[in-house]
């Protein structure tokens, strides 16, 4: 495994990360604690060490309960990112509460880190707020003590799929190290809107989610494919709008894509072959999608700008 620079937190992850949203099982499977410790451990012995979870996946920090169980005694092996801001009551998407206060923030915080069965968070990001809840001095002051407490090692931005320069901007006003962002072959405006040339600027650590596009630039969905109703690609864009993304990611797995390569592994090695960007998020199912992904780094730049240089 080679390892990125991301941005200039100094942190050392791997090019591609272990994203957790799946274990609470809103992609159409239920995770146990040991399938998630068959995937965490199998992807340690391989190199990985970034992960990203939020109190939000699943009620009551589901999913950072597992990944807490999984990785006590292991800690030091990892970069943890969690974000805040969005918590669930229940078990489905129409029990999260939003509350971005600082108050709440800080009460977050601590449920979050004794889920995670640590006393420190690597990376601490809003999770997709609207502009007026990022602008909250209350709440970066909150954060910067949070640091000095050593309970985070840094703050930043989740995105959502809108404004993401303003908001890149914004983060770097309030003192953030980190945005994430939707950014793939098939959703690439970060890199045509100026977003990703600014980060890269100011040397702001960028991390890409859904490289593989909810899974349409993995080549798995053709025309007509349906999801169940328990899967968040079910109600996640309209039919109509699921299908055009889907013809799309053909045409681009098709036209764009080598034909020598999984087109899930070159849309990971695409999302992280950018200069800005330190390292994608993907939500590996089980250990073969594991092991079949990790092949994906074999395509990543060895030159690339935020290359670790021991």
């Amino acid at each position: 495994m080679n390892y990125r620079r991301l941005g200039r937190t100094n942190l050392k992850v791997s090019p591609i990360g272990l994203g957790t949203w799946q274990y609470c099982g809103d992609w159409g499977k239920d995770f146990s604690v040991d399938e998630v410790k068959s995937i965490l451990d199998r992807a340690s012995e391989l190199g990985f060490n970034m992960i990203d979870s939020a109190a939000g996946y699943g009620p009551n920090h589901l999913s950072e309960h597992m990944i807490g169980e999984v990785l006590e005694g292991n800690r030091d092996k990892w970069v943890i990112s969690t974000k805040f801001g969005r918590y669930r009551t229940g078990v489905t998407e129409d029990t999260v509460v939003c509350d971005f206060s600082a108050e709440a923030v800080k009460g977050q915080l601590e449920d979050s880190l004794r889920a995670l069965r640590t006393d420190h968070i690597d990376i601490y990001l809003m999770h997709s707020a609207p502009t007026d809840k990022i602008a909250n001095d209350e709440l970066w002051t909150m954060l910067d003590k949070a640091k000095a407490e050593g309970k985070i090692g840094c703050y930043g931005l989740s995105l959502g799929g809108t404004n993401t320069l303003k908001h890149s901007e914004m983060a770097d006003t309030f003192g953030c190290d980190v945005v994430m962002m939707v950014y793939n072959a098939l959703d690439n405006g970060p890199g045509k809107d100026g977003t990703l040339k600014f980060c890269e600027s100011v040397d702001m650590g960028v991390m890409a989610r859904v490289p593989l596009a909810q899974g349409y630039l993995s080549g798995k969905y053709k025309p007509g494919a349906k999801f169940e109703a328990r899967d968040v690609r079910s109600y996640y864009y309209s039919e109509e709008v699921t299908q055009q993304r889907i013809a799309k990611a053909i045409d681009i797995i098709g036209n764009e894509f080598p034909s020598d390569i999984t087109p899930a592994n070159w849309a990971m090695a695409w999302a992280v072959n950018h200069p800005a960007v330190g390292t994608c998020v993907t939500g590996f199912k089980n250990v073969n999608q594991l092991e079949g992904g990790a092949k994906a780094v074999e395509y990543t730049f060895s030159n690339h700008p935020l290359a670790w240089n021991d």
